[in-house]
């Protein structure tokens, strides 16, 4: 959770020991992609509403969002795909409570493929 103006972590909940190979974080209900690791290609940028605001952890597959603003208040997706092809996907909701705060939730809707 995080205040309006601050930055907010989405946890990818990937395991510590996976080597994560592909990396795609998107907006749930279009599926646009956000935040992209590929090829050992970080892609953070593409979306007008989040550049210059997104980091992407390759290690734990973790997004943070700085100076959150109401407009993040979406529902998020990320898929990861580890080294030996494991892939897990999962969904983080962020929900705006009030015009400034900003409050998720992560939730599995994905196991193994």
């Amino acid at each position: 959770m995080g205040y309006v103006g601050e930055s907010v972590v989405l946890p990818s909940d990937a395991d510590p020991s996976w080597t994560l190979s592909s990396i795609r974080w998107s907006i749930y209900e279009n599926f646009t992609n956000i935040a992209v690791l590929q090829s050992k290609t970080v892609i953070v940028d593409r979306v007008p509403l989040f550049r210059g605001r997104l980091e992407l952890n390759t290690s734990s597959g973790h997004l943070t969002i700085k100076n959150v603003s109401s407009r993040d208040a979406l529902k998020y997706r990320v898929e990861l795909v580890d080294r030996i092809l494991a892939q897990f996907s999962f969904l983080f909701r962020n929900d705006l409570v009030n015009q400034a705060y900003v409050y998720g939730t992560v939730f599995w809707i994905q196991g193994i493929v």
